[in-house]
């Protein structure tokens, strides 16, 4: 049967049953469909819901189920996802706005296998859980969910591959792209021929402008280049605007990196980081400490210092204190 939510959305039983005679030609998979299992390593927010999948070369191609809301059908917008900024919580959006359950797919080990150099992301992984949540009332009250594809898996697909794949693995009812979107084999596909070939798979595809400033007297695009470029400026407020929250910096401080300065200073060296400091200078910060031996204490504007080598200085009462735990996890709002 064809729920209420699908009708919305333009969807027929031959939509959500493809058939692989549907399908222009045979496509190959990293994976037999034997031996594919739902074993993604997952992510999740303060009620224990999973919202980040992590996906094995083994698992990746299994369908995309919601099991809050298993009769909506699945949503996805394409992309990279490092900032989690105002332009892709409007991809999110434009999903729900389908009629369905917005998911984010993204690629993972993309940077190694393309031989690009390492760098920390924008957003640490055990955050991205509670931005996702923050993003429900704007879809509609459907959190949006993300799935992790291993680059490796899906790199050698060509663009017809790649959306039959959508279509008859993930079994996806939509995908939602901005204008300049490119997929495929060597990034061969475009946004117009990802329109055209969804069609063909019984695919709606949405096709998006890219987010403006949305400011006065601001100029420019949302992206995540873009963001990180502003945080190596230190321009924290700029990165606020074009994120639509302040930017958290994330640390985990196991008990053997645990240091304190003879001025009271509790020191984070660069390892710690889970995600891309700013650039190197003082900031007024708001500050949560979590133990790993339980116990959570929240400090309002304390000042830290990063250094040009990324080790960071925080000035906080009663530091000496934090030696005999067992370990911390820093939080850090900018």
């Amino acid at each position: 049967m064809i729920s209420s939510s699908q009708r919305g959305l333009g969807l027929t039983q031959t939509h959500l049953q493809l058939s692989a005679a549907k399908l222009a030609k045979p496509y190959k998979l990293c994976v037999p469909r034997r031996h594919r299992r739902c074993c993604c390593s997952n992510g999740e927010d303060g009620d224990g819901e999973q919202l980040v999948q992590h996906c094995s070369m083994k698992t990746w191609n299994t369908p995309l189920t919601d099991p809050a809301n298993p009769d909506l059908p699945p949503i996805v917008a394409l992309g990279k996802f490092d900032a989690m900024h105002k332009g892709h919580r409007a991809l999110c959006m434009q999903a729900a706005q389908m009629g369905g359950q917005p998911w984010m797919m993204s690629f993972s080990g993309m940077g190694e296998v393309l031989g690009w150099p390492a760098r920390l992301s924008l957003v640490a992984d055990s955050d991205r859980p509670r931005i996702l949540a923050a993003w429900t009332q704007d879809c509609r009250g459907h959190t949006p969910r993300q799935r992790y594809v291993p680059f490796a898996a899906v790199r050698h697909l060509q663009p017809e591959d790649f959306v039959a794949m959508l279509a008859e693995d993930l079994q996806v009812a939509g995908v939602v792209v901005g204008e300049n979107y490119r997929f495929g084999y060597k990034a061969r596909g475009d946004a117009k021929l990802l329109q055209e070939l969804g069609q063909q798979h019984g695919i709606s595809v949405a096709i998006t402008e890219l987010l403006g400033a949305g400011v006065p007297g601001r100029v420019g695009e949302v992206s995540s280049s873009r963001i990180r470029r502003l945080l190596g400026q230190g321009r924290l407020k700029r990165v606020e605007e074009l994120l639509g929250r302040r930017y958290r910096l994330m640390a985990r401080i196991p008990p053997e990196h645990m240091a304190v300065t003879a001025s009271g200073q509790v020191s984070v060296p660069s390892s710690c980081f889970s995600n891309q400091p700013p650039a190197a200078q003082q900031y007024k910060v708001d500050l949560s400490i979590f133990s790993t031996a339980g116990g959570e204490h929240a400090h309002r504007g304390v000042m830290m210092d990063l250094m040009p080598d990324n080790c960071a200085l925080l000035e906080l009462p009663h530091a000496t204190d934090l030696q005999s735990s067992a370990g911390l996890i820093l939080s850090v709002d900018f």
